[in-house]
């Protein structure tokens, strides 16, 4: 190596070495010049959309991990979206990260045209995660995160632990964003939101502690075991809770491994689920939907004189329970012919599988073929070995 090369290899090395250094002497500024959204609320005021967020800022330090503060719930107003999230940003004065939002909430106030356009609005940008959960708020979306919660110091995670630990009973709906745009474009033109009711807790007595008031002292659990049915993105009826533990067993992915059989005396776990309906079609051509839930159970202890023991599955029970499923689903399928709102995707499964019986149906009924289709349901429950 000549010495004009040396000196040449030295110099670019020690560039790339101070280069190094400056990026690590930068980075600390760099984090705290943003902000991570972890739940993101839309409501409508007037003719201004208010968008509210859950932040949680990064304060740098010395260790390894980032350290956050949690800076509670901001809010901006806009004449469209992108113009609320940029005041919000005007606001913070940091850059905001909206691909860790876990929970989108749209607000009561928030009409039908505007929910599509604010669902195309997330779709375009990809500024925020599509499987993000999505739900819809009895109140303001600003009021729901400002609640304290007795789940998680932050809203956002506390009603996304809520719509988890209902989904794992079978008592409510999972639904993305991602999920919402297939089913409103292709499962009957229909979607399932559930729907965010906060609950008061009882607080203990003993008064509050000194400077608190009421309103902040109080805390909240969020019910989810209710959702709402939109057909072509336009609100058609809600669902029960009977209603949507019936949509679970026949549809929701959720249940295969978890879940749960409500009854007065037994506990029983569903430990797998498996599901499947076929389309037959009688001398009329008039479409048969046979349903069929089979279930692996786990019969858990009753609490008689404080002694507690394991039930065997005999045939009373066995009779009662596959009775209590059968009901939930046939609750949710009077539902979906009293309101023509095809949620399990009848439609489509017809339109792919049989297109000639189906094209002669739609042309004989029009959007209300539901309302000739007959539907039978099979239950079998079986205790796991």
């Amino acid at each position: 190596m000549s010495h004009k090369d040396f000196w040449r290899k030295t110099a670019i090395i020690i560039s790339v070495a101070i280069l190094l250094i400056a990026l690590v002497a930068l980075e600390p500024s760099h984090v705290q010049e943003r902000a991570s959204v972890i739940g993101m609320g839309i409501d409508k005021e007037g003719e201004e959309f208010e968008l509210s967020v859950q932040v949680i800022v990064p304060t740098g330090g010395s260790s390894d991990v980032q350290q956050t503060d949690y800076k509670g719930v901001i809010s901006a107003k806009g004449v469209n979206f992108s113009d609320a999230i940029n005041n919000l940003s005007t606001i913070t004065g940091r850059k905001l990260l909206l691909m860790h939002c876990s929970v989108v909430i749209i607000g009561k106030s928030m009409d039908d045209d505007n929910i599509l356009e604010f669902i195309d609005y997330i779709m375009r940008t990809n500024r925020i995660n599509d499987s993000a959960y999505l739900m819809r708020a009895t109140i303001s979306a600003k009021e729901l995160f400002s609640l304290q919660s007795t789940m998680d110091s932050y809203t956002a995670m506390a009603l996304q632990k809520s719509s988890l630990e209902h989904i794992s009973r079978g008592n409510t709906i999972s639904i993305n964003i991602m999920h919402y745009t297939k089913f409103t474009k292709e499962i009957g033109n229909c979607a399932v939101i559930p729907t965010i009711i906060p609950v008061e807790v009882a607080k203990p007595q003993g008064g509050l502690q000194g400077g608190e008031s009421g309103e902040e002292n109080k805390e909240y659990l969020f019910n989810a075991e209710q959702s709402g049915v939109y057909k072509n993105g336009k609100f058609l009826c809600s669902m029960d809770k009977q209603q949507t533990k019936g949509y679970n067993w026949i549809i929701a992915k959720e249940k295969l491994n978890d879940g749960a059989i409500e009854t007065e005396n037994v506990g029983v776990k569903v430990k797998r689920r498996k599901s499947d309906w076929k389309i037959t079609f009688d001398e009329n051509g008039n479409p048969d939907v046979n349903i069929d839930v089979k279930l692996d159970i786990e019969i858990e202890e009753k609490d008689t004189l404080n002694e507690s023991f394991f039930y065997n599955l005999n045939d009373d029970l066995k009779v009662k329970l596959q009775n209590l499923v059968k009901e939930d689903i046939n609750s949710l399928l009077r539902l979906v012919k009293e309101q023509n709102a095809d949620i399990i995707g009848v439609g489509i499964r017809m339109h792919k599988l049989y297109f000639k019986e189906f094209k002669k149906l739609y042309n004989n009924y029009g959007d209300n073929y539901l309302e000739h289709v007959n539907f039978n349901v099979n239950v079998e429950v079986e205790k796991k070995h």
